[in-house]
């Protein structure tokens, strides 16, 4: 079986950007080890936003058991 390593824009893509964003990343010099760098620091959009959703639900929770 063959194992190959991902692109930097198929890591960005996991995380929730864009080929724009990688376009944007490219242009300004920025080179792949650092997009790949970039990519691990970050957290997918969709991860993010529910945990948001949660965290409010659970505020809210809080609030009406005061």
């Amino acid at each position: 079986m063959k194992v190959r390593k991902l692109t930097p824009l198929e890591c960005l893509k996991i995380m929730g950007f864009n080929e724009e964003d990688y376009k944007k990343l490219k242009d300004a010099g920025i080179s792949d080890t650092q997009i790949y760098k970039q990519a691990g620091n970050s957290i997918a959009v969709n991860v993010a936003e529910a945990l948001f959703n949660e965290l409010k639900k659970a505020q809210l929770l809080e609030l009406k058991n005061e």
